[in-house]
């Protein structure tokens, strides 16, 4: 089922832009999301355009940035997160990965931190496969922050604007937690 978000024209970019509203940050920093990372470096291996990142960064967190492809010749960090790379992160990781691979993204992610925050649709918790993976801890969700407001992440480079009709969440994993997933609300 197609949504405004979710439609895509046969000519597009198969890692389509997705661009992280400064207020949606903004509420999740004030909510407290991030403040267990206050003084640790937070890495974004899906920086896009850099709206989270630099949200985070104005408000006082060390973040190191990288993506698959340089959008709007930004000069970042260059790496595909998902391919083979050197990259070792002691650092907590923080993205608005493509939705078609979130799930890779979450498995690597976990590979290299002990902590990963995702923004991402709240249809990740959809799906059996996915809820096995949340069920088993294989993904240790320990939080489930929900937008109660709709957020409309702008499209591509150019930021055209999106409907509001996708729900969207903050998930944060954990490594070494055991329990049952914590929900919580933005507003």
């Amino acid at each position: 089922m197609a949504t405004a978000n979710t439609k895509r024209a046969s000519d597009a970019h198969p890692l389509d832009l997705y661009n992280t509203e400064a207020w949606a940050t903004q509420l999740a920093i004030n909510a407290g999301v991030f403040d267990q990372e206050r003084n640790r470096l937070m890495w974004d291996p899906c920086d896009g355009l850099g709206d989270l990142s630099n949200m985070l960064v104005a408000n006082g967190f060390n973040v190191r940035v990288s993506d698959k492809y340089d959008h709007a010749n930004r000069g970042i960090t260059l790496l595909d997160f998902l391919g083979p790379h050197d990259q070792q992160a002691d650092c907590y990781i923080v993205m608005n990965p493509p939705f078609k691979q979130t799930a890779e993204f979450i498995d690597r992610a976990l590979e290299v931190a002990d902590r990963v925050y995702m923004f991402n649709r709240t249809s990740v918790l959809e799906t059996v496969t996915r809820a096995e993976r949340f069920v088993s801890k294989q993904w240790p969700l320990k939080y489930f922050y929900q937008y109660a407001p709709r957020v409309g992440c702008s499209k591509g480079e150019d930021r055209e604007p999106q409907a509001k009709a996708v729900m969207y969440a903050w998930y944060v994993f954990d490594k070494s937690y055991t329990g049952e997933p914590i929900l919580r609300w933005l507003y």
